[in-house]
């Protein structure tokens, strides 16, 4: 399929598009998984990290729904996420921190990949059947959540090219791991595996590995929006 055709993604960088994120991430985390609790008492997912954070949304063009989210964790308290739960042999670059991020959060809500042929989500879960008239156009389409995966990761690696971002951090799963290796993204290891959720994995890529990736032919060719924009005519493209 061709992303492009299909998906938008934008920049959450307002107040709405922040809670449209942390609401994915809610029901992804939340409710499916168990893994977190609710903030505020509302149907949203967050923690202090957010304050730290770039965050990404993916909209479905045709039925207006949002479908997807990802966030990147800016180093600005000196050190990221992934080194307080794990033990790192070859660990973050000191030196080029300031031009680091670690990817997290990365999800797709259940009712797009149920319909996907991939074999399963990015966290191995089973899926319940449920039935969503607002996604059953899509329902035979092939690779549908590996699609949106890399329409974020497209939007996250020109948003780190253009804010001069070298290398990108994962504590993630082994089967994430493989579907993102599976496209040719290589993704070194960089110390023991921990618990957080289920066993993860350090990771670190370069931004080079990302950008010069043939997968960005196939359908990719669009920028990401400012979600601020989306009242204009014309959406713009973030500065």
């Amino acid at each position: 399929m061709m992303f492009d055709d299909y998906f938008d993604v934008y920049l959450a960088d307002n107040d709405e598009s922040k809670q449209i994120h942390y609401n994915i991430r809610y029901q992804v985390y939340c409710e499916e998984m168990g893994f977190e609790k609710t903030s505020n008492g509302g149907q949203l997912e967050m923690d202090d990290w957010d304050k730290h954070a770039v965050h990404f949304i993916v909209k479905n063009k045709l039925t207006g729904h949002f479908v997807g989210a990802m966030r990147l964790i800016l180093p600005e308290l000196g050190y990221l996420p992934l080194e307080k739960h794990c033990r790192l042999s070859n660990g973050v670059i000191k030196s080029d921190l300031h031009r680091s991020v670690e990817v997290s959060r990365l999800c797709v809500i259940k009712e797009v990949r149920r319909r996907s042929n991939d074999g399963g989500p990015p966290t191995g879960l089973t899926e319940k059947h449920s039935v969503h008239d607002d996604v059953d156009y899509l329902c035979n389409e092939r690779h549908l959540n590996r699609s949106i995966i890399w329409g974020m990761f497209r939007a996250a690696s020109l948003y780190c090219a253009e804010n001069r971002i070298h290398n990108w951090y994962f504590l993630t799963t082994k089967m994430l791991y493989r579907l993102i290796t599976k496209e040719n993204f290589r993704m070194d290891q960089i110390g023991d595996s921990c618990e957080l959720n289920g066993e993860r994995f350090p990771y670190r890529i370069h931004m080079a590995e990302i950008l010069q990736n043939p997968i960005w032919n196939q359908g990719f060719q669009l920028h990401y929006k400012c979600y601020s924009a989306k009242y204009n005519d014309v959406f713009k493209q973030c500065a």
